[in-house]
């Protein structure tokens, strides 16, 4: 069946303070209307789903699918983005995936099972009818839900700068750490386990201030081209370092396994997904996921939605256009 995908491309404007992820200075000590950073549901094959559920209960519900590696600690400084800086009046639930935060594992894993955690999480909150939004690694997980989640329950489903198909012509253009090391990493995981367990494992789970150094560090040479932004905020190397902390408490295997079904085939066809008009969001000098990711995800979902932000990054995205993203995931 031939569908077309809408593409837009939007010049970027200039701010001398750029936004790192989703955190603001001025945001750290204003009150949210819901905090609860930490909420369980004990699923049906009894495995334990954390999440965090913030902002206005009473607002449109978006379930925000976190980046890898990230955990429910983003829902707090998105809710704020939304809800403080943009006065949205959004709620925001964001669930940790499993083996990561506070949620139980689940060995063997694929990327369609994941769904129905969504769902169950959903039921339990009473959501008949929801917006998902994945950014960054839990893009896939986004398009996931717009392929096995029946259509009736969603509003609307975006992909945020988010991981497309680990295939050659997807990740030429990302950077080598994306493109080679962390497959390395997770295709060698009866090796790769001990090793962070030992090295970034024991970090995240120690002394606070040794794991802050080491981040710094890391997300310098990750991030080369963007070092100054992540100089400019403080603040920002925080919500990650957060992030961070939380991703590894169960060690490194939650990591591990969240990379493997990243990187498996996905189990289904981009074409056969029954929801319609999936929103993609991408910037053009992203070298984390690059926007040839965002043009081959349009190219195959059904009236997908395609807007490149010219001259934007995987730490500016947000920032510049956070308002512009937010309504349009969740006022449909």
């Amino acid at each position: 069946m031939m569908h077309r995908a809408l593409h837009s491309r939007i010049l970027s404007r200039q701010t001398s303070s750029p936004l790192v992820f989703v955190v603001h200075r001025e945001l750290s000590t204003l009150p949210l209307l819901n905090n609860k950073e930490t909420e369980t549901l004990k699923l049906k094959d009894g495995r334990t789903l954390s999440y965090s559920d913030m902002g206005d209960p009473s607002g449109p519900t978006v379930i925000n699918l976190h980046g890898y590696p990230g955990c429910r600690f983003e829902g707090p400084a998105l809710s704020k983005l939304a809800n403080t800086r943009h006065r949205l009046k959004a709620r925001i639930i964001t669930p940790d995936r499993p083996g990561i935060g506070l949620s139980s594992p689940h060995t063997g894993r694929r990327l369609r099972d994941y769904p129905h955690d969504v769902l169950e999480l959903a039921d339990h909150l009473g959501l008949d009818k929801l917006s998902i939004v994945g950014g960054s690694g839990g893009g896939p997980y986004a398009v996931a839900c717009a392929r096995y989640m029946p259509t009736e329950r969603l509003k609307s489903v975006g992909v945020l700068a988010g991981f497309g198909r680990f295939r050659p012509e997807w990740v030429r253009e990302q950077r080598w750490a994306n493109r080679v090391g962390i497959p390395l990493l997770v295709r060698n995981a009866w090796l790769a386990r001990p090793l962070l367990d030992f090295t970034v494992g024991r970090v995240a789970r120690g002394d606070r201030e040794r794991a802050r150094r080491w981040l710094q560090v890391n997300m310098k040479r990750i991030f080369r081209d963007e070092a100054g932004v992540i100089e400019r905020e403080p603040e920002a190397v925080e919500l990650v370092l957060n992030l961070f902390m939380e991703h590894f408490r169960q060690g490194a295997a939650g990591w591990l396994e969240d990379g493997r079904v990243l990187m498996e085939d996905w189990g289904f066809e981009l074409e056969e997904v029954p929801f319609r008009g999936v929103k993609l969001w991408y910037g053009t000098e992203d070298k984390n996921t690059p926007v040839v990711m965002g043009r081959m995800l349009a190219r195959g979902l059904p009236d997908a939605k395609l807007t490149e932000f010219e001259g934007e990054t995987h730490l500016t995205l947000m920032d510049r256009h956070g308002e512009e993203i937010l309504r349009d995931i969740l006022y449909v």
